[in-house]
C-alpha cells in the first residue's frame, strides 16, 4: 500500500476505535502490519543505494589504480588486465545469478559493476592497441554491450546509465555528421523494461528513480533530435510532448500519490506550466517563421508527428475513460496551436497574448479549486503559486500603477493564508 495511504489510514484509526467500527487490537495490528512492512521498505531501499555506491566506488578504484603508470607497463600485461576486470565483474553477475538471485541489493550492485567495467575494458583495449575510435563510437558500443543486463538481472541502475548514455550519445552526433535522430530506436530498446518496472508495484523508488532519468533525458533528446525545425514549431512540439508525458504518468500511476514518486506527472505538468508562461508573451517579437525543407527534414517531421499523434492517442484514451480532470492541462497543444497561428498574423499580439494569460489563469484557478473539492492543501497551493508566477511575470509587463499590482499581490497572499486556514481547521473538526 502506498505510504500516503497508510499515514491517513493511521489519522483515521484513533476515530474508527471511539466508534466502535474497530476494536483496540485491530487497530494494534494493522499498526503493526504496516509499520513494518514501511521499515522493511526503507531497509532494502538503504541496502541497494549502498550496493551500489559500494560497486560504483570499486569499479571507479579499481580504473584508477589501472591508470597509474598503465603505458609503463608491457603490452601483455597491460592485455591481460583489460580484461581482469570485466572477468572479475562477470564472476560477481554470475554468483549472484545462481545463488542470490532474490537479493535485489546484490543484482543491481553486480550488474552496475560489471557495466562499468565492461566501458573500462573496452576503454583499456582501445588504448594499448591504439584502435582509431572516439568518444562516440566508445559510447555507443559501451551502451550496447551493457542493455543485455538490463533485462538478465532486472536492473535499474544499468538502464539508467544506458539512458543517460545514449543520451551524450545524441549530443555527440552532429559533431561527426550522424543524425541524432537514431537515438529513438536506441530509447526503445528499454521501454519494455520501464513498463515492466512502472507495473510492478515492489519496484516503487526504482522506478521513479528511472523515471526521472528518462523524462529529463527525454526533455534534452527532444531538443537536440527535432533542432532542425525546432525554430517554427518549438513550441508546438513541445507542447505535444510535455502533455504526452503527463498523460502517460497518469496512464501509469495512481493519480493520488506523490508527485516526486511519479516523475512523468511531475515533469510534464511542470513542462506545461513553463510552456504556457512563455506563450503569454508576444511570439512574434522572437518567433522563428522560416520553415525548413519538407523533404531534408522529412525524419523530424515524421517524428514530430508521432509525438503528436501519441498525445492525441493518449488524450482520446482518458476521454474514453471519463477522465475529465486532466483535460484543462491535456488541452495545451491546442492552445499553443492556436496563439502561434494567431500570432503570425497579428500585428500587435494582444488577442494571442491574451489567450495565453487566461489558459494560464484557468490552469492556477482549476488547480486551487481541485485542492479545495479534495482538502488537499498541496494542491491548493500548488494553484496559488501558479498564480503567483502568472502575476510576478505581468509586474513588469502590465501597463498598471504600483498600487493595483501591489494590491493584487496582498490579495493573492491573503488568500494563501486564508485557504490553508480553513482546511485546517476544517480537518481538525473532522478528527
Amino acid at each position: 500500500m502506498n505510504r500516503r495511504w497508510v499515514n491517513r489510514l493511521y489519522e483515521q484509526l484513533p476515530v474508527l476505535v471511539e466508534k466502535g467500527i474497530l476494536s483496540p487490537e485491530t487497530a494494534g495490528r494493522l499498526r503493526d502490519y504496516y509499520g513494518s512492512a514501511k521499515t522493511r521498505e526503507g531497509q532494502r531501499a538503504v541496502v541497494i543505494i549502498f550496493s551500489i555506491l559500494g560497486s560504483l566506488c570499486i569499479g571507479l578504484g579499481i580504473i584508477l589504480l589501472l591508470a597509474y603508470n598503465w603505458n609503463k607497463l608491457p603490452l601483455s600485461t597491460r592485455t591481460i588486465l583489460s580484461f581482469v576486470p570485466l572477468i572479475l565483474a562477470q564472476f560477481f553477475v554470475f554468483r549472484t545469478m545462481f545463488y542470490r538471485k532474490e537479493s535485489d541489493a546484490w543484482k543491481e550492485g553486480t550488474a552496475s559493476f560489471l557495466f562499468l567495467m565492461a566501458g573500462a575494458s573496452i576503454a583499456l583495449v582501445t588504448q594499448t592497441y591504439h584502435i582509431s575510435a572516439d568518444y562516440f563510437d566508445f559510447t555507443l558500443v559501451w551502451m550496447l554491450m551493457g542493455l543485455p543486463l538490463v533485462y538478465l538481472m532486472r536492473a535499474t541502475v544499468p538502464a539508467v546509465i544506458y539512458f543517460i548514455g545514449i543520451t551524450v550519445w545524441t549530443g555527440l552526433a552532429k559533431s561527426v555528421g550522424i543524425n541524432p535522430i537514431f537515438f529513438w530506436p536506441l530509447a526503445v530498446l528499454i521501454v519494455p523494461y520501464i513498463m515492466q518496472t512502472a507495473k510492478n508495484s515492489s519496484y516503487a523508488v526504482r522506478s521513479a528513480f528511472l523515471g526521472w532519468v528518462v523524462s529529463l533525458c527525454l526533455c534534452i533528446a527532444v531538443g537536440v533530435t527535432l533542432a532542425g525545425i525546432m525554430g517554427p514549431f518549438g513550441i508546438i512540439i513541445y507542447s505535444c510532448f510535455f502533455s504526452a508525458l503527463y498523460l502517460t504518468g497518469l496512464l501509469f500511476f495512481n493519480e493520488d500519490s506523490a508527485l516526486l514518486r511519479f516523475p512523468f506527472q511531475t515533469v510534464g505538468m511542470l513542462g506545461i506550466l513553463v510552456i504556457s508562461y512563455i506563450l503569454t508573451f508576444h511570439l512574434r517579437e522572437w518567433a522563428d517563421w522560416n520553415f525548413p525543407d519538407f523533404v531534408q527534414s522529412l525524419p523530424e517531421y515524421l517524428l514530430a508527428m508521432l509525438i503528436a499523434g501519441t498525445f492525441i492517442f493518449l488524450l482520446m484514451k482518458f476521454i474514453r475513460r471519463n477522465k475529465t480532470t486532466v483535460l484543462l492541462f491535456a488541452l495545451l497543444p491546442f492552445v499553443a496551436v492556436l496563439v502561434y497561428t494567431l500570432s503570425a498574423f497579428s500585428e500587435t499580439g494582444l488577442m494571442p497574448s491574451f489567450l495565453a494569460n487566461l489558459y494560464l489563469l484557468a490552469l492556477g484557478v482549476t488547480t486551487i479549486a481541485a485542492g479545495v473539492r479534495n482538502e488537499r492543501l498541496d494542491t491548493i497551493n500548488g494553484g496559488m503559486i501558479i498564480l503567483i508566477v502568472w502575476i510576478a511575470a505581468r509586474f513588469f509587463d502590465w501597463k498598471v500603477g504600483f498600487i493595483i499590482r501591489g494590491i493584487a499581490f496582498i490579495v493573492i497572499g491573503s488568500g494563501f493564508l486564508f485557504t490553508n486556514s480553513m482546511l485546517i481547521r476544517r480537518r481538525r473538526s473532522k478528527g
